[in-house]
């Protein structure tokens, strides 16, 4: 899916709503454009200015894509596109080179992109992928072709492919959909990643070449914890519970050694997420020293419908397989306490919006396990919620539309 870049955070209205807007010379130089995006922007054609509106519900209604020239008036503003699909999204974003915008409408699955020639001065958009249920696409330029990467359920590693610029209906196949693309050597050296076996050769090449560029004085400034801390003082590991399945999952574990005892009567918090691909990575956040300098254990769950194991992590843990997300947060629960980290008196358990859909489920299916339970903004009236029509983006993905209508990003990585 394309991701608006830049840094303008506000939903426009309608465009007979929309008040004028007047660049800055600070934001936006007279021979550039902002195209903006719902929630984001991004550079767009000189003289120019590119937005996607959509009016709050209810009711719910189509989106459009418009172009506005600098310092003209409002209502002469071009509509490129109308998606009247209430099940697709619009996303805008430029190319790496700046000579393309790109325009995609795109559900849970499915996709489909136009680009736009940015040097030309009749501004049409041109179907780069055309829309093909269960299939999602993503563009870039570079050179004299475009360069898409096709990804379904059925393949969870990406085709690459590539088409000329004149001619988008041609394209070549780069990289088909296998188990790996990627050559490994067998054994441990300083080895480049960035290398790929291209299918029908015998030798690695490169599919991009890399620049790197960076704008600073050289000057870092560390990171410091206030209040004494010393990291000394806590250890962290990494654990794996056995799913009924047969499959490990990995747990990541924080506690403070000199008050830890590990004899089953230590008091833990257990988070869990388990949703849209997300990964929970075990960052560092002050706010848990609270609850650990206390003599809690803390502990994340990388359970399935995550992103920390791939694609496949994600495909095992979502719509008839949902139930793995539950039961792999039960099987490390039951795995703690075997392990003497806690016990059933002293486990508490957390999670929040999608979270609050696995608190729910656990706590139905083991009411016995667990001794305090938060869930935050839980999503657990899946048929109420469905079925009313003035939740934002409701239409578009079901419990994820529900997640980004909240921003519930906020909170994550758990308290």
């Amino acid at each position: 899916m394309l991701r608006p870049v830049g840094c303008l955070s506000r939903l426009l209205p309608p465009p007979r709503a929309h008040r004028a807007i007047s660049p800055t010379a600070s934001t936006l130089s007279r021979r550039r454009a902002l195209l903006l995006v719902g929630f984001g922007c991004c550079r767009a054609p000189p003289l120019a200015h590119s937005y996607a509106s959509m009016a709050p519900p209810p009711p719910p209604v189509a989106k459009k894509v418009w172009l506005h020239k600098l310092e003209s008036d409002q209502s002469s503003d071009a509509c490129l596109y109308h998606e009247k699909d209430d099940t697709f999204s619009l996303g805008l974003q430029a190319s790496e080179s700046k000579k393309y915008l790109f325009v995609e409408s795109g559900s849970k699955n499915t996709s489909l992109i136009f680009y736009l020639d940015t040097s030309k001065q009749n501004k049409e958009l041109v179907v780069l992928t055309p829309r093909m249920y269960g299939i999602d696409t993503t563009a870039s330029h570079r050179g004299n072709h475009f360069f898409i990467t096709r990804r379904s359920d059925e393949f969870y590693k990406s085709e690459l492919g590539a088409c000329p610029l004149d001619n988008v209906a041609e394209t070549t196949v780069l990289l088909p959909h296998r188990e790996s693309s990627m050559r490994t050597p067998p054994s441990v050296y300083d080895y480049d990643m960035d290398s790929v076996v291209l299918g029908g050769f015998d030798a690695s090449n490169y599919v991009t070449e890399r620049k790197w560029a960076a704008a600073a004085d050289g000057t870092q400034i560390p990171m410091s914890v206030l209040g004494g801390f010393d990291a000394s003082n806590y250890v962290t590991e990494r654990k794996w519970a056995a799913a009924a399945d047969g499959t490990q999952i990995p747990m990541s574990v924080l506690y403070r050694k000199d008050l830890v005892k590990l004899d089953g009567s230590d008091p833990m918090l257990l988070y869990g997420y388990g949703s849209y691909e997300i990964c929970i990575d075990p960052s560092f956040r002050g706010s848990r020293l609270s609850l650990v300098d206390r003599g809690f254990i803390y502990v994340i769950a990388h359970i399935r419908g995550g992103g920390e194991m791939g694609r496949k992590w994600f495909e095992d843990g979502k719509l008839l397989k949902k139930k793995n997300t539950f039961t792999d947060f039960i099987d490390c629960a039951e795995h703690l306490i075997k392990n003497k980290y806690c016990s059933k008196e002293k486990l508490c358990i957390n999670g929040r919006s999608a979270g609050g859909l696995l608190m729910g489920a656990v706590l139905n299916m083991r009411p016995d396990l667990f001794k305090a339970a938060v869930a935050g903004v839980p999503f657990v009236d899946v048929v109420t919620t469905m079925l009313d029509p003035t939740i934002p983006l409701k239409q578009l993905n079901g419990s994820c539309a529900i997640e980004r209508s909240r921003g519930a990003g906020h909170g994550l990585n758990g308290p």
